[in-house]
């Protein structure tokens, strides 16, 4: 199979444009990050590359064969001139935050759902909230928003819930991590089963350091001016958080979530290997034949570079962790 790929300005196809001068595409899909990135590079050696204006959307696809999968539309350009030898790096992102999630603020909100927080944060900048159920129903008596902006504040609350968020065709998605539906696109995330022969290279690590048996969480009663804790699993060695939460309910979320990052921990690696556009950040990559067996199973993708090259072909750098 021959890897191919599109890139379309606006709607002007420029592929056969920049085909000559081709180095190196890569759509970087990682949770938590702003948006899906873009970068481009291109052989500028007679210095003729025409510099394209701030305001153009590129549409990018790949696949082999001529048969290509749409893997996303980029705006906000930022060029990039290298040398020697002479090079240009055009980079673009999949949804530019707009300047006011980008400004610090101060502020509170008093018993207010996640999924309202998200609708409130999301109205404000224009943009379309879309919030796993589980993630949208808790509420939160009281939240202080000091000198951050509204993504960071975002990603504060996120990480308490073992949840993540993703900024997405004009939409901030907040997901759990183990769930296997995609909000984006209302569908199945993907899993993609690969054996030895379809991958390049490995590295993936077993850490005993992380096998945290339980973790303690503490919540203040305003009621009874009590203070409870909550214990997530059992046995040492044993971790407590620092925070103290409004509610048990908040307590027990957080130490939960916190038990199954240090989990997941406990397996990480990265994988390098022929290009799939099927592989997106929150799915799974299924290790099956020819690995050895203490390896093989499936793992969740935090972050894949998908990666074409004039040398190398297309390739995808994935991320993993149980």
């Amino acid at each position: 199979m021959k890897p191919s790929f599109k890139v379309i300005a606006n709607d002007k196809n420029i592929t056969d444009l920049i085909a000559d001068r081709f180095i190196e595409l890569r759509i970087t899909d990682e949770v938590n990050q702003k948006s899906d990135l873009l970068s481009i590079r291109l052989d500028d050696g007679d210095n003729k590359i025409v510099v394209p204006s701030n305001d153009v959307e590129l549409t990018v696809e790949l696949g082999y064969d001529g048969k290509l999968e749409k893997m996303g539309v980029f705006s906000g350009l930022e060029l990039v001139f290298l040398g020697p030898p002479d090079i240009v790096v055009i980079r673009a992102s999949a949804m530019n935050l707009r300047k006011g999630m980008k400004a610090k603020k101060s502020r509170s909100f008093e018993n207010i759902s996640f999924g309202d927080l998200m609708s409130t944060i999301a109205n404000e900048h224009g943009y379309t909230a879309l919030v796993d159920d589980f993630i949208a129903s808790i509420v939160f008596p009281y939240i202080a928003q000091t000198n951050e902006t509204d993504w960071q504040l975002i990603n504060r609350l996120t990480r308490d819930y073992d949840a993540f968020i993703k900024a997405s065709g004009g939409k901030l998605v907040v997901a759990m991590r183990d769930g296997k539906k995609s909000l984006a696109t209302q569908g199945q995330l993907p899993v993609v089963e690969v054996d030895r022969s379809d991958v390049e290279k490995w590295d993936i690590k077993h850490n005993d350091k992380t096998k945290i048996k339980s973790v303690k969480a503490k919540w203040y009663d305003k009621g009874s001016a009590l203070m409870s804790v909550y214990e997530a699993g059992s046995g040492e060695p044993k971790i407590e958080l620092k925070k103290t939460y409004d509610s048990e309910a908040q307590a027990k979320l957080a130490a939960e979530a916190k038990l199954k990052r240090m989990h997941r921990l406990e397996k990480t690696g990265r994988v390098t290997m022929a290009g799939r556009t099927a592989l997106v950040a929150m799915g799974t990559l299924s290790l099956k034949n020819g690995f050895r067996e203490n390896l093989k199973g499936e793992y969740t993708l935090n972050r894949v570079d998908h990666v074409l090259s004039a040398s190398r072909g297309y390739r995808c750098e994935c991320d993993i962790e149980v």
